[in-house]
């Protein structure tokens, strides 16, 4: 007994082992944590070469997209870990900023109107950039070795543009530049001297001239620097007005933006001139990731990155050399609709559905017939009699007689049908398995991606399975019903709206699941919906812009002539596919149901329960007494709590 004991804990320890280094080797999502791994992990998205070019561009996807990712590898340091030391050969000489909010708070406030308060952040502005420049400077040499012949006219202009001592001795600049932060700093922050009395620089002016006195070295090459920020959705309307007329005005001066941000992150496209706004395509490119990357093929992207992540595994670690000869593919095995009603109980069902056929006095011959169906059309037979109230043995009939009709419906329909074979009983109710599938749930963000097939391999070596294996359909579910929790939970806390985010999305994923349980009768696979009336209110613009900004929801254009239509578009949104799992229901992008304003905010209200059964009552349908197993620590909400 005490061997066995033993035996069990050795496992378990030696799983806990190679689950940590799975999480070591593919569970590093985002870029802030990956540090210099970044760099060795990276792999080029599809829309790569048009970052290249001098205009300034957006780049605007959720979380997890790649955003920080790109703009790092811009930035001088990734472009030294990909091309080297020949700074002419880079597609970029880009310098990084990632703007945090507790940064933008500072300059908010009544002490100041707003007018000096976008003086006193644009002088700021003119030092952070004139310091990312001077950190590339010493970078260089550091790292390097390579000093930067800088143009010493340039220098002391910079110099003046920011009210500083004259000097053409860069080291000297770099300390005068130092002590003008630590001073600005001291004073935004009410210590020394006074915002009032500081000496402010004009907005641009020490940036061009710092710029020209770096390019004027020959052997950087003919590349503008690219000034690269992270998450500009973090900034006030008014600050984004001032960086807005930067971008309004990149031309001769030898510098550009690449700016990232989430989905409706430009609160603003106007600039510091009330008569000037930013214009696309005149004035930006706007690349949006998940758009980009899905036109350019997502899975070979993703394959990729993960595939780099094996081989990455299997170089470092000989206990896993032999993964360099699987790919992720491999590791995640599809499984055919035939084959996934089987393992939901078909065999069951499909006894069933013969005993009655009998009872009906079907012929012999068309019996034999459907004894010769797969597992899915013989249950699909149940299925659509049942939907549409009939016997089996006319539907059974009807398929016989026209094959071809029939072979149609059991397509349009049979997925559908899946999510109904279980009612009331345990265990899992629906399988998402397989490569194919876990890129629809993550619909073109690679972070998604990267935590299913983390959890997938992760849950695997749990249960006793190898790396050398594939993971079982069981277990590929049960990650991918992880992961969606994990989303959901983190919700409450990405907005000040998040609350009420998290109620909706727990409100939605109920009524869907429901939906997809009872599916007999009514339009298959619903998982979208469109608000009907009232979309000005400004509640719902905030709920719907919080969502999709931080990937609770998708939004699409509903009408598919809207590309080439005048008319003013409507939009139509999903629940990001990552969360279906968890809410058991169709993570493709289907029918639609139709919302009014308060049912929407019902359902993101502390009465959502009452919005719940009112929606699925609307569709003659009735919630059970109980959620699914998976929902059991959201009991209490469903049940009124």
């Amino acid at each position: 007994m005490e061997a066995a004991q033993e035996k069990k804990l050795m496992a378990r320890e030696g799983s806990a082992d190679v689950s940590a280094r799975i999480q070591r080797y593919l569970g590093q999502y985002r870029a802030e944590y990956l540090r210099d791994k970044i760099f060795d992990l990276f792999s080029e998205p599809a829309y790569w070469d048009r970052l290249s070019d001098t205009k300034p561009c957006l780049i605007v996807g959720g979380r997890g997209t790649g955003k920080t990712t790109t703009l790092r590898q811009l930035a001088y340091e990734g472009q030294y870990r990909l091309h080297g030391s020949d700074i002419a050969s880079w597609s970029a000489l880009g310098l990084y900023w990632r703007i945090e909010t507790n940064l933008t708070a500072t300059f908010q406030g009544t002490r100041l109107s707003e007018a000096d308060w976008i003086r006193t952040f644009s002088h700021y502005i003119n030092l952070q950039f004139v310091d990312m420049l001077v950190s590339f400077v010493t970078w260089r040499q550091s790292t390097l070795g390579e000093a930067t012949r800088l143009n010493p006219r340039e220098l002391r202009r910079t110099c003046l543009a920011l009210r500083m001592d004259e000097t053409t001795d860069f080291s000297a600049f770099a300390d005068q530049v130092s002590d003008q932060i630590l001073r600005f700093e001291s004073a935004i922050n009410g210590l020394g001297t006074p915002l009032s009395d500081l000496d402010l620089s004009v907005l641009g002016r020490p940036v061009a001239s710092m710029v020209a006195a770096i390019l004027d070295d020959e052997s950087i090459g003919q590349s503008d620097i690219a000034f690269c920020l992270d998450e500009y959705e973090n900034l006030e309307p008014y600050q984004q007005r001032v960086i807005n007329t930067l971008i309004k005005h990149v031309g001769d001066g030898g510098f550009t933006f690449k700016i990232g941000m989430r989905q409706n992150g430009l609160h603003e496209r106007a600039t510091l001139s009330s008569s000037e706004f930013l214009v696309e395509p005149a004035d930006f490119v706007k690349i949006n990731i998940e758009d980009e990357i899905k036109q350019n093929g997502f899975g070979r992207f993703a394959a990729s990155v993960c595939n780099d992540r094996l081989v990455k595994m299997s170089l470092e670690d000989r206990e896993f050399s032999a993964l360099r000869l699987l790919t992720v593919q491999d590791l995640l095995p599809e499984m055919s609709l035939a084959s996934e009603a089987s393992l939901l109980g078909a065999s069951r069902i499909r006894d069933d559905a013969r005993n009655q056929l009998l009872h009906e006095g079907v012929a012999a011959e068309d019996l034999r017939r459907f004894d010769s169906m797969d597992d899915l059309e013989a249950c699909f037979v149940g299925f659509w009699a049942e939907s549409q109230d009939t016997s089996l043995s006319s539907v059974l009939t009807e398929a016989l007689a026209k094959p071809g009709e029939w072979k149609t419906r059991v397509g349009n329909h049979g997925y559908a049908m899946l999510f109904s074979l279980r009612p009331g009983r345990t265990g899992l109710s629906k399988y998402y398995c397989g490569w194919s599938t876990f890129l629809m749930l993550a619909d073109g963000n690679i972070r998604y991606l990267l935590y299913l097939v983390t959890e997938a391999l992760i849950q695997h070596v749990k249960q006793g399975g190898d790396l050398l294996s594939p993971v079982s359909a069981h277990n590929q579910t049960v990650a991918a019903q992880a992961v969606g929790e994990r989303v959901v939970f983190e919700l409450a806390g990405l907005h000040k709206r998040g609350t009420q985010l998290t109620r909706l999305v727990l409100g939605l994923g109920r009524v869907f699941g429901v939906m997809a349980k009872q599916p007999h009768g009514h339009a298959p696979e619903v998982s979208q919906f469109r608000i009907t009336d009232n979309k000005s209110n400004e509640e719902i613009k905030e709920l719907l812009t919080a969502g999709v900004m931080h990937n609770a929801l998708v939004r699409f254009t509903g009408d598919k002539m809207a590309a080439v239509s005048p008319e003013t578009k409507d939009f139509d949104y999903q629940l990001h596919p990552i969360v279906s799992p968890f809410f058991v229901y169709s993570p493709r992008r289907k029918r639609r149901m139709n919302l009014r304003s308060e049912d929407f905010l019902g359902l993101a209200s502390t009465d959502s329960t009452k919005y719940i059964r009112k929606l699925l009552s609307r569709t003659n349908r009735e919630i059970e007494s109980e959620p699914p197993a998976q929902l059991s620590l959201f009991s209490e909400f469903f049940n009124g709590g």
